[in-house]
C-alpha cells in the first residue's frame, strides 16, 4: 500500500442510529434536567470513588488510597456534560485552563502539610484554602497552552515535593480493617455531602 493510496484504506464506521439516537436524545434534555442529571452523576462518582479509596488506603497504605483518590474521575463527567452543550474550542480552552490550576491544589496541599503540623484541622484547611483562592485568582485570567500548563504544573509540583519531602518520611497509622462494610454508606454521603 502506498502512503496516499486511498483504495487501500478501510471504510470509517459507520454509526447507525442505534449509537447516534442516544447522543440526541441527551442534547434534547431540558437544561434543568440536564443540570440534575449531571449533578446526581458527580454526586454518586464522587461518593463511590471517596469510599474505595479511603478502603484502599486503609487495607493498602496511604500511597495507593492517594494514587486511587487522584484519579480524574470527577472532571471526567462534567466534560462529557460540557461536550453536549459547547464546541471544541470550549472544551480544550476548559482543559487547558483546567491544567493549570493543577499548581493551585498543589500549593494547597503543600500549605495543608506545613500548617498543620501546629495549627488545628480548620485553621489549617482555612489557610489552605486562602493560599489555593489566591493562586487560582490569580492564575485565572491568564491565556495558557498546553506547553505553559505543563511547566508551570511540573515547576510547582518539583518545589513543593522538595517542602514535603521530609513529612514524607512519617509512618501513618494502619487501622485494622476487619470488613467494615457498614462504613461504606457513610463516607459515602459525607462524599456526596462535600460535591454539592
Amino acid at each position: 500500500m502506498l502512503h496516499g493510496d486511498i483504495q487501500d484504506r478501510p471504510a470509517p464506521p459507520v454509526l447507525t442510529d442505534a449509537y447516534v439516537a442516544p447522543l440526541a436524545e441527551l442534547r434534547n434534555m431540558s437544561p434543568e434536567l440536564m443540570f440534575w442529571f449531571a449533578l446526581a452523576s458527580k454526586m454518586a462518582i464522587t461518593a463511590l470513588f471517596v469510599s474505595i479509596a479511603t478502603i484502599m488506603a486503609e487495607r493498602l497504605g496511604a500511597a495507593v488510597g492517594a494514587l486511587v483518590a487522584t484519579l480524574p474521575v470527577s472532571a471526567g463527567p462534567v466534560y462529557v456534560f460540557l461536550a453536549l452543550d459547547h464546541d471544541a474550542s470550549f472544551i480544550s480552552a476548559s482543559a487547558v485552563a483546567s491544567l493549570a490550576l493543577n499548581a493551585a491544589t498543589t500549593i494547597f496541599v503543600t500549605v495543608y502539610v506545613l500548617v498543620a503540623q501546629r495549627r488545628s484541622l480548620w485553621k489549617s484547611v482555612s489557610l489552605a484554602f486562602t493560599a489555593w483562592l489566591a493562586v487560582t485568582l490569580a492564575l485565572g485570567p491568564v491565556q495558557w497552552s498546553a506547553a505553559s500548563a505543563f511547566i508551570l504544573n511540573a515547576v510547582v509540583f518539583a518545589i513543593c515535593v522538595f517542602i514535603v519531602e521530609p513529612f514524607s518520611r512519617a509512618r501513618l497509622p494502619r487501622r485494622p480493617s476487619h470488613g467494615r462494610v457498614g462504613e461504606f454508606t457513610p463516607r459515602g454521603r459525607v462524599a456526596v455531602e462535600i460535591s454539592r
